[in-house]
């Protein structure tokens, strides 16, 4: 029997090679396998989470967190910032001096409020103390300017106006000195000096708030006198009537808030308590 013949040109079959092949194809798939199952085989579900952000103010400054209270945008500049919690102190002022003090506040100014004051009201600096508590010490720049015995005659004659004028003010709280005007001149006499002196004070380009000086046990003409100037103002300027807030002028009630000088004309601490609380709440809403 023949056997078969084998050409020249034909080629051996390396069999190493063959193997070698295979191994690496199967290698490439288990890698391939490996990667579906990392990439595919354990799917996880999305999860959308919403974050919220919000506005906070602390310590006079104001910033931004998320929900959970963490801090994302911070602001330390406190000269740029704005505190806008003295408007709920404020409401019992004036629309007009609301205002000035917005567009005051809005520059990141103090507020000056000059005060004329007689210089026997002992609640002045109390009251300075008030305004601090509530708004804080760097919102009013307070200036004090007293008087002593003068009427309003002799303070239109002695240009107080030009010491308010130097005080640069925002805002002017007048002490109309009535008793010393009831004691010392007419009534028309006094209702004609102040109103111009009130004038001379807006002409500073301030708003211009305006209370008595206190009331007297037993007073007669001279309550009459404070009531027919109150109505002289209604439409002129802001009264502040702490009078309403004491009791009737003949009472013993009344006579307990002056001290026992013979006259009952001087306010005692109680006295000047009724006064204090009175012009604190219309400044500070509390």
């Amino acid at each position: 029997m023949s056997r078969g013949r084998r050409y020249s040109g034909e080629g051996k079959l390396n069999i190493k090679k063959v193997i070698a092949v295979l191994i690496a194809l199967a290698l490439i798939v288990i890698v391939v396998i490996s990667i579906a199952k990392l990439f595919g085989g354990n799917k996880v579900e999305s999860k959308v989470v919403t974050t919220e952000y919000f506005a906070a103010y602390s310590e006079g400054k104001w910033g931004v967190i998320d929900s959970k209270g963490k801090e994302v945008v911070k602001n330390s500049s406190e000269k740029n910032q704005i505190d806008l919690t003295y408007k709920k102190y404020y409401k019992n002022l004036p629309k007009s001096v609301q205002n000035k003090i917005d567009d005051i506040s809005s520059k990141n100014k103090e507020v000056t409020l000059t005060c004329i004051w007689q210089s026997d009201s002992v609640i002045s600096e109390q009251f300075q103390q008030n305004l601090q508590k509530y708004y804080g010490n760097k919102f009013w720049n307070i200036k004090n300017i007293t008087y002593n015995g003068e009427t309003s005659e002799q303070l239109l004659a002695e240009k107080v106006q030009n010491q308010v004028l130097a005080t640069n003010p925002d805002v002017v709280l007048y002490e109309a000195p009535l008793f010393n005007d009831n004691q010392n001149i007419e009534a028309t006499a006094s209702w004609t000096s102040n109103d111009q002196l009130i004038t001379n004070l807006a002409s500073t380009g301030a708003e211009v708030i305006v209370q008595p000086s206190p009331p007297i046990y037993g007073g007669v003409v001279y309550p009459v006198q404070e009531e027919q100037f109150k109505q002289s103002l209604s439409t002129k300027y802001p009264y502040i009537d702490y009078w309403a807030s004491y009791p009737d002028k003949n009472s013993d009630e009344m006579k307990g808030l002056f001290s026992d000088d013979g006259v009952y004309r001087t306010l005692n601490a109680s006295g000047n308590k009724v006064w204090l609380d009175y012009i604190t709440k219309y400044f500070t809403a509390n």
